[in-house]
């Protein structure tokens, strides 16, 4: 185990940068919960935000239908509705100059689709990214899967009676009095948070520990010495895989500590549980993407721009550091292609787990297992590289 044990004393030497990311993704970490607990404690009220509603939904007598008239009755008390001349033209300039936030249009056959269990969409045209125009969204889909629920639990349930009971429902308003008790943790969006970052720890940490390592083992001068040794080529290879496993796993278990030090018992549920599972995938997905980057380096000042450049890029793209909700769309299209979009997504929908079952939990392991595609094919483009560069070196 020679090679092994060489592996963690070149290690050893890097370890004072290691202990510093630590440091600063556990700092991050408690502030972003900090600020999340001020501002979930502080007092606040809702701006109404400017909307035009417009119809193609409609009854024989050109009304609108009932379950139309409905979402457009719940989404008038939080917000303005603005009357907007139904032209293209004026639409893009009511958005052009504000005048509203964002235009909802309900399509044709949209009553007749929803009630069949269907899922027809509606357009909403919004200023780009907009803050108030995610509220929008939020009332929508608040009201309608609402609505599906009875949809889905009552037979024959006639638009009229959903109307009927989702204004009782969402009528109930609950009075709630926070009492400022000092600095407490959240186990909701926080943890979500925590883990988030841990993709910028995960990902820079095994970016330069298993790069500089890798890079010290293959040195023109090393690699001759290990030729040279009784060590078969197939055993110092496994002695590597090992080495970096081993510093992979570790990197991942001081996370998951940290996780515990900041939420104590909130990690021994189902959420905690799968924030972990999530974040170890993504540990063999970044390895992965490490052992790619390293093999094909040379120089150790160029290794280092590439991962600080892709770490960046990973994290500040994807919603690792901000919401992927206050992301633009095009900014969101490019970061589908980078892992930790998949694994961001994943947290989120790990936030909302209450309940544990199959359709709850099934499009969370789909997440994990896009943010381990990247890692095989990572590994598979590494393997491709490697027989391209021993085919060349025996013509």
């Amino acid at each position: 185990m020679s090679i092994f044990k060489g592996y963690f004393k070149i290690m050893k030497s890097n370890l004072p940068v290691l202990i510093m990311f630590m440091v600063v993704f556990l700092s991050l970490s408690v502030f972003y919960s900090y600020i999340g607990t001020r501002s979930q404690n502080a007092s606040f009220e809702a701006v109404k935000t400017k909307l035009a509603f417009i119809s193609y939904d409609t009854e024989k007598n050109g009304e609108n239908t009932v379950l139309v008239d409905g979402l457009k009755n719940y989404i008038s008390q939080y917000s303005e509705i603005i009357p907007v001349e139904d032209d293209p033209e004026k639409l893009q300039e009511s958005l052009f100059f504000k005048k509203v936030d964002s235009i909802i249009r309900i399509p044709k056959g949209f009553t007749e689709a929803y009630l069949e269990g269907e899922n027809p969409s509606i357009e909403v045209m919004s200023i780009p990214d907009s803050a108030n125009a995610q509220y929008a969204k939020m009332y929508i889909d608040r009201y309608l899967n609402r609505g599906r629920l009875y949809i889905a639990h009552m037979e024959e349930v006639s638009s009229a009676d959903i109307v009927s009971y989702l204004k009782n429902d969402l009528s109930k308003n609950v009075t709630v009095e926070v009492e400022n008790s000092g600095f407490v943790f959240n186990d909701g969006d926080n943890m979500a948070s925590h883990y988030n970052l841990m993709a910028f720890y995960l990902l820079y940490v095994l970016m330069i520990g298993v790069g500089i390592t890798m890079l010290a083992f293959n040195k023109p001068e090393l690699v001759k010495r290990n030729k040279c040794s009784p060590i078969s080529d197939t055993n110092s290879n496994l002695q590597l895989l090992l080495g970096n496993l081993t510093f992979a796993v570790l990197c991942w278990v001081l996370g998951i500590l940290s996780s515990f030090a900041l939420y104590g018992g909130k990690m021994a549920t189902i959420n905690g549980l799968l924030y972990g599972i999530n974040s170890f995938v993504l540990t063999l997905t970044a390895l992965s993407i490490s052992f790619l980057v390293a093999s094909n380096i040379k120089s150790k000042e160029t290794f280092q721009g590439i991962a600080t450049i892709l770490v960046i890029l990973m994290s500040s793209l994807t919603g690792v550091f901000t919401p992927q909700e206050m992301l633009g769309t095009s900014i969101l299209k490019i970061a589908r292609f980078m892992p930790t979009y998949w694994f961001v997504k994943a947290n989120d929908q790990i936030q909302s787990v209450s309940v544990i079952t199959i359709d709850g939990l099934m499009p969370i392991f789909q997440q994990m297992l896009m943010v381990l595609s990247f890692g095989i094919a990572a590994l598979v483009v590494t393997m491709l590289i490697s027989k391209i560069k021993e085919s060349l070196l025996l013509e």
